[in-house]
């Protein structure tokens, strides 16, 4: 949203709502890689949300994350603010299955937490591109 304000000098709500996912996307990402530190951060009171809420609270938080990140594409779809093509990210589903199921088995395991860490990553690269080539494909088909 801020690279378009300062390339258009303007606010767009077909920005915000194209930025959302990749806020919730990329929040997740600094979310899930708090997980490891848990213990650490806990021994020294460093107060993060996991060591505030703990492991199985905060866990959750994660999924919402991830699901608001489609949700608020179909959204955006629904209300035609957010051109249909959009969809194309979608194919990241099965990512974002695989990512949320081995966060679920693994959240209090730091090694066995990283491929999870690493989907999230991967996840928000390729919901960004794939999001981008909606938009292009809404240019060329409209």
């Amino acid at each position: 949203m801020g690279t378009y304000y300062v390339q258009a000098q303007t606010i767009s709500l077909d920005a915000f709502a194209a930025s959302l996912p990749l806020g919730f996307l990329i929040t997740a990402v600094l979310y899930i890689n708090q997980f490891p530190d848990y213990l650490a951060d806990k021994m020294t009171q460093k107060n993060t949300l996991v060591v505030i809420m703990g492991r199985e609270k905060t866990i959750k938080g994660f999924y919402l994350l991830v699901v608001f990140a489609y949700f608020v594409i179909v959204a955006g779809i629904v209300m035609r603010i957010t051109p249909w093509p959009a969809l194309v990210s979608f194919l990241t589903l099965p990512l974002a299955w695989k990512t949320i199921r081995l966060a679920a088995a693994n959240y209090t395991g730091i090694e066995a937490l990283k491929p999870a860490m690493a989907n999230t990553t991967v996840m928000h690269l390729l919901v960004g591109l794939l999001l981008s080539f909606g938009y292009l494909a809404a240019r060329i088909l409209v």
